[in-house]
C-alpha cells in the first residue's frame, strides 16, 4: 500500500517542485547540473513542470467529495419524485380497493419499503418503484377506472423514474470507485514527484555546489529552507501562466518584471514562471514579449501565500478573419 513520502501539504509540494525547478533552470546553474549528471537539460526541466501540472490537476479530495456530494443531490432528488409518485399511487389504490384488501394491496405495490426508502436507502427505494411499476402495470385497467382516477401515463411513469434511479445510483457507486482509483494515483504522482525533483535534485545540488564559497545556492536546495519558504510567516510569492489572449496557447520568454524588487524572470516553454520570497504587500508588475502589447497589472499578495496569476497578452499581429 502506497504511503505519504513527503511531510507537507499537497499545494506546497507542487510550490516547492516548481521552486526547485526555476532555481536550477536559472543560467549560471542549469549547465552545472548538467555537468554533474547529463539528464539534467531544459528538457527535463519542462517535463517535470508538466509533471507537476498533471499532479496538480488530479482531482484532490475537495473536488472529489464536491463530486459526490452532487451526485448524492442528484440521487436524492430522484428518490423524492419516487416517494411522490409512491404516494400518488396509494392515493389511486385507495379509490378502488375494498378496505379489507388495501393493506395487502398497498403491500404489494411497494409499501413495504416505502419507510427505508424515505430513510434515503436507495436499494429499498428501487425495490418501492420496482413493485409500484409492476402493480400500476398490471392493474392499470381497474386503477384507471375508465379515466376517473389513474392517468394512463402513471405506469410509464413510475417505469421512467426506476431507470433514473437506477442510472444515477450507478453513477454514484461509481464514483466511490472512481475516488479511491484518483486518491491512489494522485499519492503515486505527488510521491513520484518528491523523489524525482525534491530528493533527488536537493541531494545532486549537494554535491554540485560543496564549495564553501557556494553555500548560498546549496541553501537553496535544502527542502527545510524550502519549506520555510513557502510556510513562513509574511512570504508570499506569485506564480504566474501566461497564454496568448486569442488562442489560449502559453506565451514563453515573456519578461517579467517587478520594480518594487528590482528583479526580473521570464516564462519557460509552458508560459509559466514563479517569484518566491516577497514579503506581502502590492506589486506592479509588467509583462513584455515582443509581438504583444505589454501588459501592466497590480497584484495584491498575502502573508504566506503564493498567487496564482494567470495572464492573457494580447498580440499586435490582426486577429485572423
Amino acid at each position: 500500500m502506497n504511503t505519504n513520502k513527503y511531510k507537507c501539504k499537497q499545494a506546497e509540494l507542487y510550490t516547492i517542485c516548481r521552486a526547485i525547478l526555476a532555481a536550477m533552470s536559472e543560467p549560471a546553474l542549469l549547465p552545472r547540473f548538467t555537468a554533474f549528471k547529463g539528464k539534467y537539460t531544459a528538457s527535463w526541466v519542462t517535463a517535470r513542470l508538466s509533471e507537476v501540472d498533471q499532479a496538480e490537476s488530479t482531482p484532490g479530495n475537495e473536488q472529489r467529495k464536491a463530486r459526490h456530494k452532487a451526485l448524492r443531490i442528484q440521487l436524492l432528488t430522484t428518490v423524492r419524485s419516487a416517494l411522490q409518485h409512491f404516494s400518488a399511487l396509494e392515493r389511486y389504490i385507495v379509490h378502488v380497493t375494498p378496505p379489507q384488501l388495501l393493506k395487502s394491496a398497498i403491500e404489494a405495490a411497494g409499501g413495504t419499503d416505502y419507510a427505508a426508502a424515505s430513510n434515503s436507502n436507495f436499494d429499498a427505494c428501487r425495490q418501492m418503484l420496482h413493485a409500484a411499476a409492476a402493480y400500476a402495470t398490471d392493474n392499470a385497467t381497474i386503477l384507471m377506472a375508465a379515466g376517473q382516477n389513474m392517468p394512463a401515463t402513471f405506469p410509464a411513469q413510475l417505469t421512467a423514474l426506476l431507470i433514473s434511479l437506477d442510472a444515477a445510483h450507478a453513477v454514484f457507486l461509481g464514483s466511490e470507485t472512481e475516488a479511491q482509483q484518483q486518491a491512489a494515483e494522485k499519492l503515486i504522482l505527488n510521491n513520484a514527484l518528491y523523489t524525482t525533483i525534491v530528493q533527488a535534485v536537493n541531494a545532486d545540488a549537494q554535491i554540485i555546489f560543496s564549495s564553501k564559497e557556494e553555500e548560498a545556492i546549496r541553501h537553496q536546495f535544502v527542502f527545510r529552507h524550502q519549506r520555510y519558504l513557502v510556510r513562513g510567516a509574511g512570504v508570499a510569492g506569485m506564480r504566474f501562466h501566461i497564454t496568448d489572449a486569442v488562442t489560449g496557447a502559453p506565451v514563453p520568454d515573456v519578461l517579467i518584471s517587478i520594480p518594487a524588487k528590482s528583479t526580473t524572470l521570464t516564462t519557460n516553454a509552458e508560459g509559466r514562471a514563479l517569484r518566491l520570497r516577497l514579503s506581502s504587500g502590492e506589486y506592479l508588475i509588467n509583462c513584455e514579449k515582443s509581438g504583444y502589447h505589454t501588459l501592466r497589472q497590480t497584484i495584491l499578495l498575502e502573508a504566506g501565500t503564493v498567487q496564482r496569476v494567470y495572464i492573457r497578452l494580447t498580440s499586435m499581429e490582426p486577429a485572423p478573419s
